[in-house]
């Protein structure tokens, strides 16, 4: 959805750049993954990735892993930098919204 935001929404969504693409949760509330800049080249693939993520279609993470990212119990801030023809950045940046969707509180 496009829409023009207010200052408390720019606020409660803590947007620090623009443009800025906030992947929300049905009920509006923020799922912490966000896109400043906008998706080109090969990070189209990025944003489609987290949209389906945020629905509930995970990418499949082993169990190792998986029980050393719900040992993590404070909040985490992940930033990934990309350039849009890179074509390592996707799997970059699809990778740490795996974690950051598993890691309960994460900003």
């Amino acid at each position: 959805m496009t829409q023009k935001m207010s200052r408390q929404q720019f606020e409660k969504f803590n947007i620090l750049r623009v443009p800025a693409i906030l992947i929300l949760k049905k009920d509006e509330d923020t799922t912490g993954v966000r896109f400043y800049g906008i998706p080109s080249g090969y990070e189209v693939h990025s944003l489609i990735s987290a949209i389906k993520q945020a629905s509930g279609i995970r990418k499949e993470i082993s169990e190792s892993l998986l029980s050393r990212i719900k040992k993590i119990i404070s909040p985490v801030h992940i930033q990934i930098f990309v350039t849009p023809t890179c074509p390592n950045c996707p799997d970059a940046v699809i990778n740490g919204q795996s974690i950051a969707f598993l890691i309960p509180n994460n900003l």
